[in-house]
Parts: C-alpha cells; sequence; structure tokens
C-alpha cells in the first residue's frame, strides 16, 4: 500500500495524520481529512505556562537569597481532550536540599501536569536568576535551619490549580 503524512493547524493546534496502506489517492485524502477533523473537534491544546515567566520559587539553602524564582525555558502546552481544562493541575516538584549557588538556567526540579490523577505532562523547572553562596552569617543560619527543617517537616509538593 501506500501512505500519506500531513499537518493541519487551527487556533493554535496543529495535529498530524499518518494514513498507511491506503491503496489510492482519494481514500488517503480523505482518512486524513477525516482523522485531522476528529481531532480538531474532540481535543484540545492549552498553554500552562508562558517560557521564562516565574511560576514558583524554590528554597536554597546558603545563598544571598532564601529563594530563587523558577519556571520553564520554552512555552509549556498540553493537548487533552475537550472541555477537561478545568481538571488540569500542575505540580511543582522541587528538592528541599538545594544549596547556593544557583546559576541562572540551571534545572532545580520539574514541573508535571496531571488530569483525573495521572501525569500527562512534564518538564524541567529552572532558576530563572543566578543565587550565590551567602554570607558567613547565612551560612550559619541555614545551617541551624536546615537541620531544624529536616527535624521537624516532611517533604511536601507544590500543587497549582491549572
Amino acid at each position: 500500500g501506500f501512505c500519506l503524512v500531513s499537518s493541519a493547524l487551527k487556533d493554535g493546534t496543529r495535529l498530524i495524520s499518518v494514513i498507511m496502506g491506503e491503496q489510492n489517492d482519494k481514500a488517503r485524502t480523505e482518512d486524513s481529512i477525516r482523522l485531522l477533523t476528529y481531532g480538531f473537534r474532540f481535543f484540545e491544546t492549552r498553554k500552562i505556562y508562558k517560557g521564562g515567566a516565574k511560576i514558583g520559587e524554590a528554597r536554597i539553602w546558603k545563598g544571598e537569597n532564601s529563594e530563587t524564582p523558577v519556571g520553564v525555558v520554552d512555552d509549556f502546552y498540553v493537548t487533552l481532550p475537550a472541555g477537561q481544562g478545568k481538571k488540569l493541575q500542575t505540580t511543582l516538584q522541587i528538592p528541599d536540599s538545594l544549596k547556593a549557588p544557583v546559576k541562572k538556567g540551571q534545572e532545580l526540579g520539574t514541573v508535571d501536569v496531571s488530569l483525573n490523577s495521572q501525569v500527562i505532562a512534564s518538564k524541567p523547572l529552572i532558576a530563572l536568576a543566578d543565587n550565590n553562596k551567602g554570607g558567613f552569617w547565612r551560612s550559619i543560619s541555614d545551617t541551624v535551619g536546615s537541620a531544624f527543617s529536616k527535624i521537624f517537616t516532611k517533604p511536601t509538593e507544590k500543587v497549582n490549580n491549572g
């Protein structure tokens, strides 16, 4: 048989169809149109986060600043069944033990997008600013604070409802 790969863009959503094994041009074209029409009708693409924008903060021990803004490098999109956007949840996975120095662009964790409690997309979280080592007093206070933090708190996830 013969194959056809086609692409279409509608309202910011790009879909690709792949038809394999059809014997004639007309059948391949009609099947491709049906697939693309189905995709545009029953699925939607949503922008979750803008690239380079702050979406949270990471606690940085022994740094000049106690927190560093985090985000994603590029715009973060997900495609999901139409009408399910209100059920999306985002979770920032950031370790509690990050220490200075932190360089802008350094990967510090991940952001997960879930639909009905199932992760459907994930991207790295990056530092949006440098955070150099702090001074002597910052180092002492964060050493003590870190010790108490490990004793009295348990790790948590930061959940944002999309």
